[in-house]
Protein backbone atom coordinates (compact mmCIF):
# COMPACT_ATOMS: atom_id res chain seq x y z
CA UNK A 1 0.00 0.00 0.00
CA UNK A 2 3.36 2.74 0.83
CA UNK A 3 4.39 1.31 -2.27
CA UNK A 4 1.69 2.18 -4.74
CA UNK A 5 1.23 5.60 -2.85
CA UNK A 6 4.59 6.46 -3.10
CA UNK A 7 4.35 5.33 -6.93
CA UNK A 8 1.45 7.61 -7.80
CA UNK A 9 2.77 10.66 -5.15
CA UNK A 10 5.76 10.19 -7.34
CA UNK A 11 3.75 10.58 -10.38
CA UNK A 12 1.76 13.64 -9.63
CA UNK A 13 4.96 15.50 -8.58
CA UNK A 14 5.87 14.72 -12.36
CA UNK A 15 3.16 16.39 -13.68
CA UNK A 16 3.27 19.36 -11.33
CA UNK A 17 7.23 19.53 -12.32
CA UNK A 18 6.58 19.17 -16.07
CA UNK A 19 3.77 21.22 -16.41
CA UNK A 20 4.52 22.42 -19.64
CA UNK A 21 3.41 19.06 -21.12
CA UNK A 22 -0.11 20.64 -20.13
CA UNK A 23 1.21 23.78 -21.95
CA UNK A 24 -1.30 24.29 -25.31
CA UNK A 25 -3.17 20.88 -24.96
CA UNK A 26 -6.74 20.98 -25.60
CA UNK A 27 -9.29 19.21 -23.08
CA UNK A 28 -9.74 16.02 -24.63
CA UNK A 29 -5.81 15.21 -24.39
CA UNK A 30 -5.49 16.48 -20.47
CA UNK A 31 -8.59 14.15 -19.76
CA UNK A 32 -6.81 11.23 -21.80
CA UNK A 33 -3.48 11.95 -19.68
CA UNK A 34 -5.41 11.55 -16.18
CA UNK A 35 -7.14 8.85 -17.20
CA UNK A 36 -3.80 6.72 -18.82
CA UNK A 37 -1.76 7.98 -16.03
CA UNK A 38 -4.22 7.92 -12.65
CA UNK A 39 -7.03 5.85 -14.01
CA UNK A 40 -8.95 9.49 -13.24
CA UNK A 41 -12.25 9.65 -15.50
CA UNK A 42 -12.44 13.74 -15.29
CA UNK A 43 -16.88 13.46 -16.77
CA UNK A 44 -17.58 11.04 -13.65
CA UNK A 45 -15.91 13.52 -11.24
CA UNK A 46 -17.51 15.31 -8.84
CA UNK A 47 -18.46 18.75 -10.03
CA UNK A 48 -16.61 20.06 -7.19
CA UNK A 49 -13.26 18.83 -8.85
CA UNK A 50 -13.83 20.34 -12.28
CA UNK A 51 -14.57 23.27 -11.65
CA UNK A 52 -13.54 24.67 -8.19
CA UNK A 53 -15.64 26.21 -5.35
CA UNK A 54 -17.57 29.81 -5.64
CA UNK A 55 -18.93 31.41 -2.56
CA UNK A 56 -21.07 34.27 -3.04
CA UNK A 57 -24.06 36.16 -1.32
CA UNK A 58 -27.32 34.28 -2.99
CA UNK A 59 -30.32 36.02 -2.49
CA UNK A 60 -33.26 34.22 -0.66
CA UNK A 61 -36.74 34.84 0.51
CA UNK A 62 -37.79 34.58 4.20
CA UNK A 63 -40.99 34.42 5.84
CA UNK A 64 -40.48 37.07 8.76
CA UNK A 65 -43.91 36.97 10.39
CA UNK A 66 -47.45 36.52 9.67
CA UNK A 67 -49.85 39.57 9.51
CA UNK A 68 -52.89 39.65 11.17
CA UNK A 69 -54.31 38.55 7.45
CA UNK A 70 -52.61 35.40 8.09
CA UNK A 71 -50.90 36.27 5.32
CA UNK A 72 -47.03 35.56 5.19
CA UNK A 73 -45.03 38.94 5.04
CA UNK A 74 -41.84 38.00 2.98
CA UNK A 75 -38.11 39.67 3.47
CA UNK A 76 -35.29 39.22 1.13
CA UNK A 77 -31.89 38.28 2.42
CA UNK A 78 -28.46 37.61 1.41
CA UNK A 79 -26.69 34.19 2.43
CA UNK A 80 -23.54 33.05 1.47
CA UNK A 81 -22.92 29.98 -0.78
CA UNK A 82 -20.82 28.08 -1.53
CA UNK A 83 -21.37 25.96 -4.69
CA UNK A 84 -19.42 24.25 -7.43
CA UNK A 85 -20.70 25.66 -10.73
CA UNK A 86 -19.49 27.30 -13.95
CA UNK A 87 -19.44 30.88 -13.21
CA UNK A 88 -17.26 31.32 -17.17
CA UNK A 89 -20.97 30.77 -18.94
CA UNK A 90 -23.60 32.73 -19.01
CA UNK A 91 -26.18 30.54 -16.86
CA UNK A 92 -24.75 31.46 -13.50
CA UNK A 93 -24.66 35.13 -14.46
CA UNK A 94 -28.39 34.95 -15.70
CA UNK A 95 -29.52 33.26 -12.58
CA UNK A 96 -27.58 35.73 -10.16
CA UNK A 97 -27.64 38.89 -12.05
CA UNK A 98 -27.70 41.02 -8.95
CA UNK A 99 -23.88 39.78 -7.73
CA UNK A 100 -22.86 42.76 -10.27
CA UNK A 101 -25.29 45.25 -9.25
CA UNK A 102 -25.30 47.21 -5.99
CA UNK A 103 -28.50 47.98 -4.30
Amino acid sequence: MAEQYATQKQKSLGIILHGDKLTGTQAKEKNEMLFNQFGINYDKLPEMFKKGSCVFRNKVEEIVKIDKSGNPVKRCKQIVTVDYVDIIGPKFWNEHPYILHED
